[in-house]
């Protein structure tokens, strides 16, 4: 609870969960969590989910980026789709996460 399973172990766990609970689940519907939230807190535990929380939304609300429309719009579209999958697990979606967020993040304002 406290330090979590480990980064590396969050698919093995879910899987011996599925075996010793027998939920009756197909095994194509016991792959892995589907949120990124919830698999961060399995994955690095209390203390791990909060700090990845932090992380993720401080630099949003400490910079007023909601001020601007086109990092909101992305912001939410990614809090959004962390609901329904883990996208920090594959590498596209690390790909698509970092090059959005520093391009929008850093772009030059026009006056």
């Amino acid at each position: 609870f406290w330090i979590g399973v480990g980064s590396g172990d969050v698919r093995e766990q879910t899987k011996i969960y599925f075996e010793q609970t027998r939920l009756g689940l197909s095994p194509e519907y016991e792959n892995a969590v589907h949120n990124q939230f919830m698999f961060e807190f399995v994955a690095l535990g209390i203390w791990g989910g909060l700090g990845f929380i932090i992380i993720f939304f401080v630099p949003y609300f400490k910079l007023k980026l909601w001020n601007d429309y086109l990092f909101s719009t992305f912001f939410i579209i990614i809090t959004l789709s962390f609901f329904a999958e883990f996208l920090f697990e594959t590498q596209l979606g690390i790909t698509f996460f970092s090059v959005f967020y520093a391009l929008l993040m850093f772009k030059e304002e026009k006056t």
